[in-house]
């Protein structure tokens, strides 16, 4: 990320919070690359708007979307596509994982994880954060203990 100087940063509040910095893309060249081509498609193809130009000030959000079905069974590989695909992540979470790491893991599955943890333990949630959920309660007109009864 940067902030709204252009510095790297790690602080998300300037995704969120004016003067908005960027995320900037994965892979460097090639995943601006990929951005550019995403933003093309899911913004100009699909019929909505792409980010150009200055800011206006405004908080824009765009979220245009294309979507590409394609159904095996039609193409007749089916089978041979939910075989290769089992073999396949079977080979990659079979590799040896890197120093540090205690196993290779496919997309979604750290996501999988988390989920089952934070349900059995609750969301952890920063004094920052919790202060800022509680002045918005307020602006509901909710006292905190009644936030603190809606959170659980």
């Amino acid at each position: 990320m940067i902030d709204n100087e252009g510095k790297p940063t790690t602080n998300p509040r300037y995704t969120v919070i004016p003067p908005h910095g960027a995320i900037l893309p994965f892979g460097e060249h090639k995943g601006s690359g990929l951005a550019l081509v995403c933003e093309i498609l899911g913004g100009a193809l699909s019929g909505g708007q792409v980010v150009k130009g200055p800011s206006d000030g405004k908080y824009n959000v765009l979220n245009g979307m294309l979507s590409i079905v394609i159904d095996p069974g039609k193409l007749g590989t089916g089978e041979n596509l939910a075989r290769e695909v089992e073999s396949f992540v079977a080979w990659q979470t079979g590799s040896p994982p890197a120093p540090g790491v205690d196993k290779v893991r496919i997309a979604g599955e750290p996501e999988r994880e988390t989920k089952k943890k934070r349900l059995a333990e609750g969301i952890p949630v920063d004094p920052t954060t919790w202060q800022e959920i509680i002045e918005a309660g307020k602006k509901f007109g909710l006292d905190q203990t009644a936030i603190e009864d809606i959170a659980g």
